[in-house]
């Protein structure tokens, strides 16, 4: 009997001990292993995807093609009483993120019911335009979102430009 001691390629190693003369099959094994880890890490990742999945999330993003655009907004993320509500066109989608009250809320828009994202982000107290959309090759190019997104910014402007001042306390001065 002897002991052998082989190296993989991801840097660990194996005791083994096997009779003189035996072939060293776990080194064969761990070899191979390796090998399958880097072609692995060579290949794009498919998210599960089917062929026909990642066709359809690529056409998302061809300009070619007619888009259709789904608006949403969830309401109260995260608890037993969170809400979504989809199917909005993007002027009734903003009516009902600024007519919500609720601290947790998003505004968003599936294209094609493929791809979606979320748009607008109200959460603990902070609110800001998410930039996922420049990201995301269904979305980043597209002149519809682009121009939505810009809507949807001058609308927040406004609604900040516009809030009622009275009974504030800022920076210690009180405005009633």
């Amino acid at each position: 009997m002897e002991m052998r001691l082989t190296k993989g390629g991801d840097s660990s190693f194996e005791a083994r001990i096997c009779s003189p003369g035996e072939p060293d099959t776990a080194r064969t094994a761990i070899e191979d292993l390796s090998h399958q880890r880097m072609a692995m890490a060579e290949e794009k990742p498919q998210y599960g995807l089917t062929e026909t999945g990642l066709q359809m999330l690529r056409d998302t993003a061809d300009p070619n093609f007619p888009h259709s655009y789904d608006w949403y907004v969830m309401e109260a993320c995260n608890t037993a009483y969170a809400t979504f509500t989809d199917g909005l066109s993007l002027d009734e989608a903003i009516q009902r993120y600024m007519a919500s009250a609720e601290d947790s809320k998003r505004l968003g828009v599936t294209k094609d019911d493929v791809a979606a994202v979320d748009v607008v982000i109200r959460h603990d107290g902070r609110e800001w335009v998410s930039e996922d959309w420049t990201k995301s090759e269904s979305f980043a190019q597209d002149p519809v979102i682009s121009e939505a997104v810009a809507l949807i910014h001058q609308t927040l402007d406004e609604q900040d430009t516009g809030q009622d001042m009275t009974n504030m306390t800022m920076g210690g001065m009180r405005f009633e």
